[in-house]
């Protein structure tokens, strides 16, 4: 029921760029939401250590964050990359090098979105970037649990938006979510929560119809890093 949209992300290559950078090789393969195959092997790399940040806080896992934030920081010198990437290349190291020691999931969570916005301005810089192919979101049964999978690919539909950019990846994840309000019986009927766990559920309807609307990369960016916060909380607070 959950379907995964597939996402070819294509070579960024620019004119200036006379060979691809090799790489950091890693002590241990990486645990993420694998890159698609024949993507950039430095692009694939960021992204799947940017899904594993994303994947530890909506989890609420803080600590996990700090791994695959020193690699994005430090896997790889600047110099490495062809120069017209390396503006963004070396803003990206700065908010993961923030995220290495940061100490409150609501940071990280508003950092971990910045990161994916700044992925997005290089894409767009550059010219060429990531095509994201959308699949349809899964439906609601009712259940909990199906109303969660609809959240979490409207959460990585919205990160995609950011990331491509791609307003359709963007404005569907937002969508997605805002169709799908959840009583607050239906939360709490297997579990008892905190009262300000289930006040959550509100705002996060609400960043999603304001999410619908918005088309500044800024402005999504802090709608997606409170929506992640949110997430974060809610499974923290016992969801």
């Amino acid at each position: 029921m959950n379907a995964k949209p597939r996402i070819v992300l294509a070579l960024l290559l620019a004119a200036a760029c006379s060979k691809a950078p090799e790489p950091a090789k890693a002590d241990q393969e990486a645990e993420a939401t694998p890159a698609p195959v024949q993507t950039h092997p430095p692009m694939a790399r960021h992204f799947e250590e940017a899904a594993r940040i994303r994947d530890a806080i909506i989890a609420g896992e803080l600590e996990d964050i700090r791994e695959p934030a020193r690699w994005l920081a430090e896997g790889m010198s600047v110099i490495d990359y062809p120069e017209g990437w390396r503006n963004h290349v070396l803003r990206m190291q700065q908010e993961a090098q923030a995220l290495v020691a940061v100490q409150d999931i609501g940071v990280a969570a508003t950092k971990s979105a910045m990161l994916a916005t700044i992925c997005g301005e290089c894409h767009r810089h550059l010219g060429v970037g990531p095509r994201i192919e959308i699949d349809a979101p899964p439906e609601v049964t009712g259940g909990t649990g199906a109303h969660m999978l609809r959240h979490q690919w409207a959460a990585e539909r919205m990160w995609e938006g950011l990331i491509g950019p791609s307003d359709d990846a963007w404005t569907v994840g937002a969508k997605a979510l805002e169709e799908s309000p959840m009583e607050a019986k239906k939360l709490t009927e297997d579990v008892e929560l905190p009262a300000e766990v289930i006040a959550l559920r509100s705002r996060v309807h609400e960043l999603a119809r304001t999410g619908a609307t918005v088309r500044e990369p800024a402005h999504r960016a802090a709608i997606l890093g409170e929506f992640f916060a949110g997430c974060a909380a809610c499974h923290k607070g016992g969801c």
